[in-house]
């Protein structure tokens, strides 16, 4: 749960522990795919970089 909430806390600067339970869920669903854009995006990036 916490890895949960430091997405929720570092991708919209919001507490999560405030949030009602359907709004922590929308905010972690959309901090999740944040992440894993992010982190395909970084991939590309490096192999575009450095040949892959």
């Amino acid at each position: 749960m916490w890895k949960a909430d430091a997405l929720i806390r570092s991708n919209f600067h919001t507490n999560p522990e405030k949030l009602q339970v359907s709004e922590w869920n929308k905010l972690y669903a959309q901090a999740q795919w944040l992440e894993e854009w992010r982190l395909k995006n970084q991939a590309e990036l490096f192999k575009a970089l450095f040949g892959g």
